[in-house]
């Protein structure tokens, strides 16, 4: 008999070898409890976004909303793929402000998360450009802190509508996601 692993237990977990870490970065993991079985179509579309749509069962849609996260790590953007997607929001993702505010050009959404600290363009950078064009949309900012200036503060006096700091539960994630976008989780069934 052989020893269970996570994916037979129902465990999605994610870990990145040493080899790839980069210095000065941080392993990740995050492990996703199963949940009921879910009733959502996904289609995955160019490596960038996950499409979810809920059935109703009464041969309608309910609409989801759109949540897009930008950050340059790559297993982060996956494990936020799979967290929001099993949670019944539609994601797309960006992996770093300049593509962000592409995507932007053609894509409504409802939450953006900015990670503080990417190439190209941070999240500094984007959070003010992000309140200007989308004044409505919320917008979360997240990392893992560097150094002794707390860059999350600065995130919030620029725009930022809450903020979170890596590492964070899979609970705390959809928290703050249905405390921002105003309605519960749709997982949840509330």
């Amino acid at each position: 008999m052989t020893t269970p692993t996570l994916a037979d237990l129902g465990l999605i977990s994610f870990f990145l070898s040493p080899r790839a870490l980069k210095p000065g970065r941080r392993r990740v993991h995050l492990a996703i409890p199963p949940v009921a079985p879910l009733s959502h179509s996904a289609i995955v579309a160019q490596d960038v976004s996950v499409v979810v749509c809920d059935e109703t069962g009464e041969g309608g849609r309910r609409p989801m909303a759109t949540i897009l996260l930008i950050d340059d790590e790559e297993s982060v953007r996956m494990l936020f793929q799979v967290a929001l997607a099993r949670a019944g929001y539609r994601v797309l993702t960006a992996e770093n402000g300049k593509h962000g505010l592409r995507l932007l050009e053609h894509q409504a959404v409802d939450l953006i998360f900015v990670d503080i600290f990417m190439p190209e363009m941070d999240g500094l950078e984007l959070i003010p450009l992000l309140r200007k064009t989308r004044p409505a949309t919320k917008i979360i900012a997240i990392s893992g802190g560097s150094g002794k200036m707390n860059h999350l503060d600065t995130a919030k006096y620029l725009g930022a509508d809450d903020t979170l700091m890596k590492p964070f539960s899979h609970q705390e994630l959809l928290d703050a996601v249905s405390s921002q976008l105003g309605q519960p989780d749709p997982a949840s069934g509330s």
